[in-house]
């Protein structure tokens, strides 16, 4: 137990005790007709959040997958500078058109962000075999991996690498990723994390040759999928052993400089699937990884991009995890991610990518506005994000009770729920502490037909979907 209670310390975590109301006591209840209004209306003018910046990181990113123009107003509206899309070529079969009208339509969406003024990134994946029929499409959505030892294998992986970063030569820069999909399965035989290490190398050749002004990054994500036997996500040791190989690749020589950024899930800051196997196992680390020693190295060695990359923290879905699927309904988890983006900027990274995704773009609107928010203002608290963001749905006099309603769904999050209690933040003070009292108070938001600020989707609809989350804690 003193791992656990000295890991707190340093995190500076506290115990959350009730469903709604931080403190327990219904006295501390809040009135929201005394909720103090935020300092600038975001309905009506949003330059505060990127000027004047207090502690703002270089980069603030998010990860999408594919281009998607009809966000992109939000984004730019966000600060959002960079679009990290995701090459997933080895999925389209190579003899036929398949492949080739996937790669044009990534290289129209590459033109389109920059058009929009974004910086964009590519994520290319490790030891996918490249797959060439019969069907239009990998049929098991993973591919197939071959051991990086097998050099026919690895040139072929080169060349159809080649062939997307050509096809993509536009974007800004490339991001060389491990594992997830990638790594070495037991049937292969051994491997390890110098099969990835000497991968990233010639990759990095490969594109250097190929786009020589581009900019190249290495993630280490699932790194721990190169040794064998596999150890499971769902064990402790995956992920200490995942910080262990991390730590290698980062003292690697002659690796990562000015030339070779990297890329940084973080997991100790903020995923329940590490924390929890951690508490479970009484393996909590006496340090987060990484630490600003950690960080100071890398940034020593001329590193110049050094990314937090947290996946999992803008929805409330992890791998793995089991609850209410509520990835299609309003997702509210300022808290955390205020905490996350604190945390990581104390260490000394320069960046930030979040996740968004298609799917799911509604539902992590008022996170993607809470992250962007975070990553431009050290001083921002929840608090203040969710006031804010209450000002672009409702109307000035209904404000106040969004607030309220909002505090009280993210007092009941997935992502919260699904932490270690020693983990969990202290939920907002609220007056609310039934659905059926939400549901009501909701009842009297109206939606601000004068909002000016471009968000992902209108208030009515966002209203009607945040009603349906409120429903859903019913039970």
């Amino acid at each position: 137990m003193k791992k656990i209670a000295l890991y707190l310390l340093a995190v500076g975590l506290l115990l959350s005790v009730t469903a709604c109301g931080g403190n327990g006591d219904p006295s501390g209840s809040v009135d929201p007709a005394s909720t103090q209004e935020p300092a600038h209306d975001l309905s009506l003018d949003w330059s505060f959040i990127t000027e004047g910046d207090s502690g703002g990181l270089d980069t603030v990113g998010l990860y999408i997958w594919e281009a998607n123009p009809s966000q992109y107003e939000f984004w730019k509206a966000l600060g959002i500078n960079t679009l990290q899309l995701c090459d997933r070529g080895w999925y389209y079969n190579a003899n036929d058109f398949s492949l080739r009208s996937y790669l044009r339509k990534m290289a129209d969406g590459v033109a389109s962000a920059k058009q929009a003024g974004f910086k964009v990134y590519v994520i290319l994946f490790s030891n996918i075999e490249q797959y060439k029929g019969p069907y239009p499409k990998e049929p098991t959505g993973i591919g197939t991996k071959f051991h990086p030892d097998d050099q026919a294998a690895m040139e072929d992986r080169l060349y159809y690498l080649k062939m997307s970063v050509e096809a993509m030569k536009e974007a800004d820069g490339f991001t060389i990723f491990a594992g997830d999909p990638g790594g070495i399965p037991n049937t292969l035989g051994e491997g390890d994390v110098y099969d990835y290490i000497n991968f990233c190398r010639q990759a990095a050749d490969m594109i250097h040759e190929t786009v020589p002004q581009a900019e190249i990054n290495i993630n280490p994500w699932a790194v721990t999928m190169y040794e064998t036997p596999n150890r499971s996500a769902m064990t402790a040791a995956f992920w200490l052993r995942e910080t262990e190989l991390t730590k290698i690749i980062m003292e690697e020589d002659d690796l990562l400089g000015e030339s070779l950024g990297l890329e940084l899930a973080c997991h100790d800051y903020y995923r329940p699937l590490v924390l929890r196997q951690y508490f479970q196992t009484q393996t909590i680390p006496e340090q987060m990884f990484p630490t600003k020693d950690d960080i100071t190295a890398v940034l020593n060695k001329g590193v110049r991009r050094m990314w937090a990359w947290p996946y999992f923290l803008l929805d409330e879905a992890d791998d793995g995890d089991k609850g209410v699927n509520n990835t299609t309904l309003p997702q509210i988890e300022s808290r955390y991610i205020v905490d996350y983006v604190q945390r990581v900027r104390q260490v000394g990274v320069n960046g930030a990518i979040g996740s968004w995704s298609w799917g799911g773009y509604k539902a992590k609107m008022l996170n993607t506005y809470a992250f962007a928010r975070a990553c431009h203002d050290a001083t921002v608290t929840a608090e203040q994000i969710l006031g804010e963001f209450a000002q672009a749905i409702a109307t000035p006099d209904t404000r106040a009770a969004l607030t309220e309603v909002l505090k009280y769904v993210e007092n009941d999050s997935n992502h919260q729920k699904k932490l270690p209690v020693v983990f969990r933040k202290p939920n907002f003070e609220c007056s609310l502490f039934e659905a059926d009292e939400a549901l009501a108070l909701l009842e009297t938001v109206q939606p601000n037909t004068n909002n000016q600020f471009p968000l992902a989707y209108s208030p009515k609809e966002y209203l009607k979907d945040l009603k349906a989350r409120v429903e859903l804690m019913k039970y």
